[in-house]
């Protein structure tokens, strides 16, 4: 008898840290919202626009979120050869994306990577100026990268990212870098 008090103690304890355990994950973090500014430079035309970016998502379990992101950068200086229209300079590159975000809960600094698909709308203008009417073209891409959370309080921090940019579809084809800095706010349950 004194056996079986003993295990269902050990049992009843294990089930109550692990239940401690799991509220203590949902209190850390239930969702976060992040924004900034970001610098883009496409490998294959040399278009370097600068821009912004805004993406939130909640937390599945603490240190996973589903997050969704829009970014739109506009500027860029590159004029290139767009296949039977001839030259054109692309002047604004907007991505709606979707996605997963892991991190490394830590203070001060936060280490996250996340992995993002969607779509890429760029629009071009003619000629070499810019200023002339022009089209735009959009299709599938794919986002990866990653960065650090510098804390300066519990829930804010200052977001540092870099990220891959992709797009493989027929009208938008390219691959490009971002780097991005804002800030990010988590909100707690």
């Amino acid at each position: 008898m004194r056996h079986c008090a003993s295990r269902t103690t050990v049992v009843i304890g294990s089930l109550l840290v692990s239940a401690a355990s799991l509220a203590d994950a949902q209190l850390r973090s239930a969702a976060e919202i992040s924004s900034g500014y970001q610098l883009q430079h496409a490998f294959d035309s040399g278009f370097a626009p600068r821009g912004w970016f805004v993406s939130g998502g909640p937390y599945v379990i603490d240190g996973i979120a589903v997050v969704g992101e829009i970014s739109r950068n506009h500027g860029g200086r590159a004029v290139v050869d767009v296949a039977g229209l001839g030259s054109a300079t692309p002047s604004d590159d907007t991505t709606y994306m979707g996605g997963v975000l892991w991190r490394r809960p830590a203070r001060p600094v936060t280490v996250f990577v996340r992995f993002l698909v969607g779509a890429r709308r760029v629009v071009f203008r003619h000629g070499m100026t810019g200023n002339a009417a022009g089209w735009s073209a959009a299709g599938p891409a794919m986002q990866a990268g990653g960065g650090i959370d510098i804390h300066f309080t519990a829930r804010s921090a200052v977001r540092l990212a870099g990220t891959y940019l992709r797009s493989a579809g027929d009208d938008v084809r390219g691959h490009s870098a971002r780097l991005a800095v804002g800030t990010v706010y988590r909100f707690e349950r």
